[in-house]
């Protein structure tokens, strides 16, 4: 009797909701648009569609307090050949947290009926999708098992422009019911990325600059609100206006800090940046 054919898991992982107005993404998002409210998505998720449009987003401007919703798919691509005991493993991208009222977690196969599923996303073992994973079908969404979360960004999330990255990770599958482990013949991984919010400088001139006569002064005020987190090597660097107009700097000074902000002896440039 010849053997059986042993199933081939893939894995995408990617970004489907940022709590901040601010935030934005980039990529597909997926064949349909997903509910954080309800953890639903519109339509079937199969592997037809997640072959035109992948979960693969980035989600940009992420600040501390920020709460990120994600998606990890896994796909059985051989056909014929059901996929058991599998276990999925995940890792926090740096400076994230599970929020206080949990992750939310959601399994589901591709037509968005929950399949049964215990154990920790984010421990060694990783969480156990109880229910198998059929055979490849393009079409029917049956292949398919999908995890959403939610994960907070926490107060040591670094920044600016950080990016940090999850993980997904296939740690344990078999061809039968309690079967050999199978997982280390074939590896599957997958990462998605978060960018970090910076803060924009806000300038504005305490004279006409347009009415100040050759030999005068202008003063600038700048004010940076920074967002929530921790932020490393931040400068701001004065730009001048150029040609018959142009200014030469006199001095930078700082005026004031935020009651709120904690940071190190700030060093001040000859050529006036912070």
């Amino acid at each position: 009797m010849p053997a059986a054919t042993s199933p081939r898991l893939t894995l995408q992982t990617g970004t489907l909701y940022a709590s901040n107005q601010a935030s934005y993404f980039t990529g597909t998002g997926g064949p349909f648009g997903f509910s954080p409210f309800t953890g639903q998505f519109g339509g079937v998720i199969s592997s037809a569609g997640l072959a035109i449009e992948p979960f693969d987003d980035t989600v940009f401007n992420v600040a501390s307090g920020d709460l990120v919703v994600f998606v990890v798919a896994v796909q059985n691509t051989t056909a014929g050949a059901t996929a058991y005991d599998v276990h999925i493993q995940d890792a926090m991208p740096a400076g994230f947290v599970a929020p206080i009222d949990g992750i939310g977690l959601t399994v589901t196969d591709g037509t968005g009926t929950d399949l049964a599923a215990s154990g920790d996303l984010f421990g060694a073992a990783g969480l156990s999708i109880a229910a198998p994973i059929g055979g490849y079908d393009a079409n029917s969404g049956l292949n398919v098992a999908l995890i959403t979360f939610t994960l907070q960004a926490g107060p040591s999330l670094p920044g600016p422009y950080a990016s940090v990255q999850g993980a997904a990770t296939l740690v344990h599958e078999a061809a039968v019911p309690g079967g050999v482990d199978i997982a280390a013949t074939n590896p599957a991984t997958a990462a998605t990325t978060v960018v970090t919010a910076a803060p924009t400088p806000v300038v504005t001139p305490e004279t006409d600059p347009s009415a100040v006569a050759k030999g005068q002064t202008v003063a600038f005020d700048v004010t940076l609100n920074l967002p929530n987190g921790a932020l490393q090597d931040l400068r701001l660097n004065p730009v001048l206006p150029t040609g018959a107009t142009s200014l030469d700097l006199v001095s930078s000074s700082i005026l004031s800090i935020g009651a709120n902000v904690r940071l190190g002896t700030p060093t001040i440039a000859a050529d006036g940046s912070i």
